[in-house]
């Protein structure tokens, strides 16, 4: 989940330095990484020239642990992602490495942090108002509603029912214990009516299977989707869906 919080910071500095979307940089053999996730390697085996709007699109969209890497080498590191993340008020994430540590060694894993609760207040900061410019807001709108990841996620209940979501999805590697270190959801759904919400699901540590983890994170999507609309009808997309206290007003509106 953490290369949202990256791409925001990467195109608030773009915008603010004048840097194009479309403007070229050279993507070597040497930045795509093996035994990572990375569609650009596997289409780019000996290196390409990217744009940084493509550059971030593998990143978002697909989740490219290489593309992720190079914009930190390229746009901003670690530790302004962190400063831009702070100065926004938002305290309980904390970003300090790289794909490439995360992998060399899993303990780094646990050096990126954030509580639900800041994750989600992120996303509801960008849904609610343009934090960057207006074509770098545009696209980062555009990027996070067309993730090819994680359909089966926090998105899943919500096929049938023609909301708008925009989200990021977050998976770690698996440890010594069997245990998959984080499998994460977060992003914003827009209604159909105009209301919106923010969300974000963690689930840390498990050792239950993708599909599983998976259809946990799809439930709670469906709670808390019944929660704000009050709807309790049986059309929506996913089939876990934990039972909830029907008792909520239809016009109630989350705020985090």
């Amino acid at each position: 989940s953490y290369k949202f919080p990256q791409a925001l910071a990467a195109l608030d500095k773009m915008g603010r330095r004048g840097i194009p979307l479309d403007s070229v940089i050279p993507v070597t053999k040497s930045d795509l990484h093996p035994n990572t996730h990375s569609p650009i390697r596997e289409l780019y085996p000996y290196g390409t020239n990217l744009s940084f709007a493509e550059l971030l699109s593998f990143s978002l969209r697909e989740s490219d642990n290489n593309a992720c890497d190079k914009i930190f080498s390229t746009l901003v590191t670690p530790s302004e992602t962190n400063r831009y993340i702070r100065s926004l008020g938002i305290l309980g994430m904390h970003i300090a490495t790289t794909e490439l540590a995360m992998q060399r060694d899993l303990k780094n894993t646990y050096r990126n942090t954030s509580t639900p609760l800041a994750m989600a207040s992120l996303w509801n900061m960008f849904v609610s108002h343009p934090l960057i410019g207006g074509e770098y807001d545009a696209f980062l709108r555009q990027a996070v509603v067309n993730v090819k990841t994680g359909s089966d996620r926090l998105p899943a209940p919500l096929d049938s029912v023609d909301a708008i979501v925009g989200h990021k999805t977050g998976t770690g590697a698996v440890d010594y214990l069997g245990r998959r270190i984080a499998f994460n959801d977060a992003g914003f759904v827009i209604l159909p009516d105009g209301r919106y919400y923010a969300i974000a699901v963690f689930v840390k540590n498990s050792r239950e299977t993708p599909v599983t983890n998976a259809a946990i994170i799809a439930g709670i999507s469906a709670i808390v989707y019944r929660y704000v609309t009050g709807y309790y009808g049986s059309e929506l997309s996913h089939t876990f869906f934990p039972p909830i206290h029907s008792g909520v007003h239809p016009n109630l509106k989350l705020r985090f």
